[in-house]
């Protein structure tokens, strides 16, 4: 068996495509511990880390989760849901809320960022 986040960033060739950028950005609705288990997050985090460029993760919860846990690669990760913690509210709001968090994004990462991991 193979990893299926590994096989896809592979045949698209994910490191061409992120060798010249800035920053990645990437998405998971609850990121938890089994987020750094071979998931979406983790093989992007493999390849950011390789190519030194920062990752950025939008998310819409986080559980029991502490940056020390966060892989190489991982940059900053920032929830989308604020203080929404009914699922369906958080669904409706998406798109909303998703602006808002990229709106903070923008401003907090005004300089330009540095891979630091």
């Amino acid at each position: 068996m193979k990893s299926g986040i590994n096989t896809i960033l592979n045949t698209i060739d994910f490191t061409s495509i992120i060798k010249d950028a800035d920053v990645v950005f990437t998405g998971e609705g609850r990121l938890d511990s089994q987020s750094f288990q071979g998931k979406v997050i983790d093989g992007i985090a493999n390849y950011t880390a390789k190519a030194k460029v920062p990752l950025i993760a939008l998310v819409g919860q986080i559980r029991n989760i502490n940056e020390s846990d966060y892989p190489e690669g991982l940059t900053a990760v920032y929830p989308i849901s604020g203080q929404t913690f009914d699922l369906e509210q958080a669904i409706r709001d998406t798109a909303k809320n998703l602006k808002s968090t990229m709106l903070n994004i923008c401003h907090d990462w005004k300089k330009p960022i540095s891979y630091d991991r």
